[in-house]
């Protein structure tokens, strides 16, 4: 897929010389622990999209320094299989900060994009015009990608936040969610707390004044620099509590809001889980409010023909007359 919208710096003063429009440099940025089947259909799902990625990922160490046994995405991504135009960097590292390791992997992907200068001059270096940040489990219809950049060009900003359709036990249950997160970055932009920025005495005085409801959130943030991104133009699909219990379990107890979890929350909630429930989140019990059923026909390419471990994603067309429910398979 080629997008071509105009690339160059939002207030750029362009009356003195010669511009063109050129093709949009997005480079992005994942940060992955394991989870193969997931960053396959994560990375293909963008792939066309992106002129370049960097992943860093901790290899065999979850973000409190303790032991993971490798699941084969460094060998996976090493071997070039999901990789045919060599667009992906990898690295390894020691960094148990989040905001800091996705620093980190843009500090390194800033001059990585070669262009030609003028008078004549050799190639220079040039950052990306934008960093796309993706964890492991965030996939996107490749459909929306061409409407959500033109969007993008049109609304010059820092960052671009997008809202997240969560789905729950199977690709097949999507929770009634309204979530955010930062998904785009301009390169200047430095994250501070998991996927927000830099805090600042502005950000914080933003911040407090939507939590007190004295503003909408998409003013607050729009105050420091970040713009929403309307879900009829993108979404993000996250797979965050897609899977098996042990998949579940160990994604809870390495959460960076291991803190503010429900006790029991595995065996009261996820255990017992059945479509009625609701309120079931595992911090804000609010946040999960319901799930409804989605038909994998409706779901984006990536997840849809992606390849799942049994039970994850019921067929794509179900034998004639068998009732759609909720299977205990991903139990």
């Amino acid at each position: 897929m080629s997008v071509v919208v105009d690339a160059r710096p939002p207030g750029l003063d362009t009356s003195t010389y010669d511009t063109e429009v050129r093709p949009l440099s997005i480079h992005a940025v994942f940060f992955a622990l394991n989870e193969t089947s997931f960053f396959t259909a994560a990375l293909s799902s963008v792939y066309e999209a992106i002129s370049g990625a960097t992943v860093i990922t901790s290899y065999d160490r979850d973000r409190y320094g303790n032991h993971v046994e490798p699941e084969g995405l460094v060998e996976l991504i090493l071997s070039r299989a999901i990789d045919p135009e060599r667009k992906v960097n990898l690295i390894v590292t020691n960094e148990g900060s989040e905001p800091q390791a996705r620093n980190r992997a843009m500090a390194y992907a800033r001059h990585l994009s070669p262009t030609v200068t003028l008078d004549g001059e050799p190639p220079g270096l040039q950052p990306p015009d934008l960093f796309w940040h993706i964890d492991s489990d965030e996939v996107y219809d490749p459909a929306d990608i061409a409407g959500l950049l033109a969007w993008i060009d049109a609304h010059p900003a820092k960052a671009y936040r997008m809202e997240l359709l969560t789905y729950f036990r199977t690709w097949n249950w999507r929770i009634d969610e309204q979530g955010s997160f930062t998904a785009l970055t301009r390169p200047d932009f430095c994250f501070g707390d998991i996927r927000n920025p830099y805090p600042n005495i502005w950000t914080r005085a933003w911040a407090k004044a939507a939590q007190l409801g004295w503003v909408p959130d998409s003013y607050a943030w729009h105050r420091t620099g970040a713009v929403m991104v309307p879900p009829e133009v993108a979404v993000c699909h996250h797979g965050s509590y897609v899977g098996s219990r042990q998949r579940v379990a160990d994604k809870v107890a390495r959460s960076s809001h291991i803190s503010e979890m429900s006790a029991g929350w595995m065996d009261r909630v996820w255990d017992r889980w059945t479509p009625e429930l609701r309120d079931f989140h595992p911090t804000v019990p609010t946040r999960f409010p319901a799930a409804v059923h989605v038909a994998t026909a409706e779901l984006p390419p990536a997840i849809r023909d992606g390849v799942w471990p049994d039970g994850w994603i019921e067929p794509l067309r179900p034998p004639p007359n068998q009732a759609v429910g909720f299977s205990n398979r991903a139990k």
